[in-house]
């Protein structure tokens, strides 16, 4: 690796069980900033399933870690542009965000961000707890 950079993925003990069948068993694996990662692997290895994890598609409890990438693949494949300095030190990155992909995008932080910070908000202050899978 071309010197060490901060990990943009970074997964330790990634499981998932599909009721008695282990489809991921415990894998880590880190992939830094700049960095081309593939999974390989045969039919039914967990390809799809770690990968679905990844992008928030599928719950998964027993993994310790798990770090967003937001927009990072699309940025750093030049799919789409990065935020001007100014907003992602003042916060607001996500503006650009949605200016870029407003279709998409509207609900997710119109709707649902502000649903889960009142959950986590209700959660912290001991109101409700979360619901498991």
């Amino acid at each position: 690796m071309r010197g060490m950079s901060r990990p943009v993925i970074q997964v330790s003990a990634l499981t998932k069980r599909f009721g008695e069948t282990l489809a991921v068993d415990g894998i880590d694996f880190v992939v830094p900033q700049g960095a081309t990662a593939a999974l390989l692997g045969g039919n039914g290895a967990g390809k799809t399933t770690t990968l679905s994890m990844l992008l928030g598609l599928l719950v998964f409890l027993a993994a310790y870690e798990m770090f967003g990438v937001g927009a990072a693949f699309d940025i750093h494949t030049g799919r789409i542009k990065d935020a001007p300095y100014w907003m992602k030190v003042t916060g607001v990155q996500w503006m650009h965000r949605i200016y870029q992909d407003p279709a998409r995008l509207w609900r997710r932080y119109l709707v649902n961000n502000p649903k889960f910070v009142y959950r986590i908000a209700l959660e912290l202050l001991g109101i409700a707890k979360q619901e498991t899978a």
